[in-house]
């Protein structure tokens, strides 16, 4: 069938009990539940904050070693993207097909001190090669249109259970812990520097937030028995309408975990290191947003593991003349290297990337705005590509 199917039913009570449960079906799938999702939630019972049994998230600390598939990356946004603040457990309700939990989970409150624990079960979509019995892939995309998408549907398993604690000491400082260990019903086939290998990955993490004066230090350090990630930040708030933000974060190449997602200029939290400072700025005569974001890879490729680097700004700036106008102006350039081959030798190059954008919004009324846009963007040519324009 070529249709896509979405169905969502949910039932609460109170905002304390709710049921939920999801159907989906892909263009070109042939079941029209090909995706079930479904939890019982409660919260607020005693001592128990939170409680669910089937799909659920859990997000801990800065998210270098459990977090949701979902997070604010670099964007207009510049100074408030970190610390980011974790939910601990979410109830799962969305046709996303991969990566959420399975099993059951609970919060118990006391005062001050938070202490979760979790138990996920469930079956990914991967390949598995058929002489060595490992898993060479886990996949994402969630489509199972043919025999051969079907022939990888949920044929890895996982077990993943986890225990963390955090304690407030109210406004000023806080600190967390996590322990969680995942196993798969196959090894992973190590095909490069950055692939796992084995079938039992251990994590232990540890976060904090500090308050000193107007400024908020916060961080995470999550260590995986071979190397340690890391991400510290620093918010200074100036005044209420000045305020700047200033972080550093590791993530080794042999780092790997399947359920993280750091902040970071590419997904997965490994094989990369970087410095970001940000910047907002209120004034009567408009809101200015500045970043500027310096990262490199340890690891280039498999071709060539040499480091390869990059950097990134942007300049956004937002005034309303008139009560129902506002005009925004972006600008933002990347530069960025990477592994290519030329004349059958591989080697390192780089191309930049301009993108220029003015916005004109204006609000005829309750239910009716108009927005105006032009945007130029332009790549620099490479010695393997030439310009192009858009």
């Amino acid at each position: 069938s070529s249709w896509k199917i979405y169905n969502r039913f949910v039932i609460s009570k109170d905002k304390n009990i709710r049921v939920g449960v999801l159907t989906e079906k892909d263009p070109g799938e042939k079941s029209f539940n090909d995706f079930t999702t479904f939890h019982f939630y409660a919260r607020d019972i005693g001592v128990v904050k939170n409680f669910v049994v089937g799909d659920f998230l859990f997000e801990f600390g800065q998210g270098l070693a459990l977090w949701s598939r979902y997070s604010v990356g670099k964007g207009i946004e510049t100074v408030e993207i970190l610390p980011r603040n974790a939910k601990g457990i979410i109830p799962y309700l969305s046709s996303e097909e991969n990566l959420f939990l399975r099993g059951a989970a609970v919060q118990f409150s006391f005062n001050n001190l938070n202490f979760y624990t979790f138990y996920s079960i469930r079956n990914l979509d991967g390949s598995i090669d058929q002489s060595t019995n490992q898993i060479t892939s886990i996949r994402l995309d969630g489509l199972h249109r043919d025999s051969s998408e079907i022939a990888h549907q949920r044929i890895v398993n996982e077990k993943l259970f986890g225990v963390s604690l955090d304690y407030s000491f109210g406004e000023t400082a806080g600190i967390g812990f996590l322990y969680s260990t995942s196993s798969y019903g196959n090894e992973f086939e190590k095909q490069s520097l950055l692939d796992p290998s084995g079938n039992r990955f251990d994590y232990f993490a540890g976060n904090y937030n500090l308050s000193f004066g107007n400024i908020y230090f916060s961080g995470e350090a999550a260590y995986n028995k071979i190397s340690l990630a890391t991400i510290n930040s620093a918010e200074i708030a100036v005044d209420k309408n000045f305020s700047l933000l200033f972080s550093y974060r590791n993530y080794p190449y042999d780092y790997w975990s399947l359920h993280s997602n750091g902040f970071g200029e590419k997904d997965g939290t490994q094989n990369e290191s970087g410095f970001y400072s940000g910047l907002k700025w209120r004034t009567n005569y408009g809101s200015f947003y500045f970043y500027y974001d310096q990262f490199k890879y340890p690891i280039g490729s498999d071709k060539l593991p040499l480091p390869i680097k990059g950097n990134e700004f942007l300049i956004y700036y937002s005034v309303k003349p008139f009560r129902d106008t506002e005009f925004r102006l972006r600008y933002t350039n990347q530069l960025k290297e990477s592994v290519a081959a030329l004349n059958g030798e591989y080697g390192v190059v780089s191309r930049r990337n301009d993108n220029f954008r003015t916005e004109l919004l204006y609000k005829l009324s309750k239910f009716v705005q108009m927005r105006s846009r032009i945007e130029f963007v332009k790549t620099y040519p490479t010695s393997l590509s030439s310009g192009e324009k858009g």
